[in-house]
C-alpha cells in the first residue's frame, strides 16, 4: 500500500531540513543527534512507579549501565515479570536516554518490569562484544532477578533492529549453553541476515532514511570482516537449527529493507516447530517504533507488543 499520509509528510518534513546522514555526522554526533531528537518525535514519556539505574554483568567482566522500570509498586510475596529490552541503533548508536519514552510506554501498559541495557557499542567495542553483552545480562538476570522483585521464570527478551537480532542471538546462545530459554521473543524489524541480498533490501534500501550507504555504515563499524556476516550472532538466520526456542512475535514494516529478515526468520522458526508469528505495519518505514509523538501507528505496534507479552505472563 502506499506510505501512510502521515508517513509521508514526516519523510518529506525530514528531508526538507536537510538534515546530514550519520556518516557525515561521525559517530560521537550522530549518537547526540539521536540522543536529543528521537524524544522529540517520539512518544510522551509515561510515568510508572519507579525508574532506577543499576549496573548488570556484561562479556569478559564489564560493567553495563541499564535501567530498570517498575510498573507499580512492587509486592515482594509475587515478583515481577519482566522484560530484558535490547535497543536498536545498528550496534553503533542508540541509548537507555533515546530509548527512555519506549521501555516507559512498555512498561506502563504491559504491567511487566523493563530491564534497558546499554550494552556496549561500536566501533569502540566491535563484534561479538553486543551479542555477548546481551547474553551476559540474560545471564545476568537469570541469576539476579528475586534481588530485585522480579522473576526469573517470566522474563521476555526483546528489541527493535539491532536489539531484535540480539534478542535472537541471545536466545540462540541460551539455548545451546542449556540455558533456560524465556517466555518470548519479541523481535521488531530485526536483522537476521548477513550480506543483504533479499528483495525488500533490494527494493527499500534508497528513500526510506535506512539506507545501504547507513546500513554499510553501521556495519564496517561493527563488524571485522565479511566472516563475521555469517556468525549466526550476527546472522541468526544462518543458525543449523532454530528448534527449542522460545516462541517468537515478529514485527516488521512495510517500507524497509529488513521487512523480508524477519519474514524468512519466522519462516524459519515454524518450520523448526518454534511457533513464530508475523505481523506488517503497512505504509511505514524502519525505525517506526520510535515515531508515536507524530504518528498513529507506532501506537498500534505498542498495543500488540503489550498484547503479546501479556499473553505469556501470569
Amino acid at each position: 500500500m502506499p506510505l501512510d499520509p502521515d508517513m509521508a509528510d514526516l519523510l518529506d518534513r525530514i528531508n526538507r531540513a536537510k538534515a546530514p546522514e550519520y556518516p557525515e555526522m561521525g559517530v560521537l554526533l550522530a549518537r547526540q543527534f539521536v540522543d536529543a531528537n528521537l524524544p522529540v518525535i517520539d512518544v510522551a514519556p509515561m510515568p510508572v512507579h519507579s525508574v532506577q539505574d543499576i549496573t548488570v554483568d556484561g562479556w569478559q567482566g564489564a560493567d553495563l549501565a541499564a535501567r530498570l522500570y517498575v510498573p507499580s509498586e512492587p509486592i515482594w510475596a509475587k515478583p515481577m515479570p519482566v522484560l530484558l529490552w535490547l535497543h536498536g541503533g545498528g550496534f553503533t548508536i542508540g541509548s537507555l536516554k533515546s530509548y527512555d519514552a519506549v521501555c516507559r510506554t512498555l512498561c506502563a501498559q504491559a504491567e511487566v518490569a523493563v530491564l534497558s541495557i546499554d550494552y556496549r557499542l561500536a566501533p569502540e567495542h566491535k563484534f561479538p562484544t553486543a551479542a555477548m553483552d546481551a547474553l551476559s545480562a540474560y545471564q545476568w538476570l537469570l541469576a539476579h532477578a528475586a534481588e530485585h522483585g522480579l522473576d526469573a521464570q517470566q522474563i521476555i527478551i526483546g528489541g527493535d533492529s539491532a536489539g531484535g537480532t540480539l534478542s535472537a542471538a541471545t536466545c540462540l546462545q541460551a539455548r545451546d549453553l542449556g540455558l533456560p530459554q524465556p517466555l518470548l521473543q519479541l523481535l521488531i524489524y530485526p536483522g537476521t541476515c548477513g550480506f543483504g541480498e533479499t528483495p525488500a533490501y533490494q527494493t527499500y534500501a534508497s528513500g526510506y532514511r535506512l539506507t545501504k550507504p547507513i546500513i554499510d555504515w553501521f556495519f564496517g563499524h561493527y563488524l571485522n570482516s565479511d566472516v563475521d556476516r555469517r556468525d549466526i550472532r550476527f546472522a541468526p538466520l544462518y543458525a543449523d537449527s532454530h528448534a527449542g526456542l522460545a516462541p517468537a512475535w515478529i514485527a516488521i514494516a512495510e517500507y524497509d529493507p529488513l521487512a523480508d529478515d524477519g519474514r524468512l526468520y519466522a519462516d524459519k522458526l515454524n518450520a523448526a516447530g518454534t511457533p513464530a508469528e508475523l505481523i506488517q505495519y503497512d505504509g511505514v518505514i524502519h525505525g517506526f517504533l520510535n515515531f508515536g509523538g507524530v504518528l498513529k501507528r507506532p501506537h498500534e505496534l505498542h498495543r500488540d507488543m503489550v498484547q503479546a507479552m501479556r499473553q505469556v505472563v501470569s
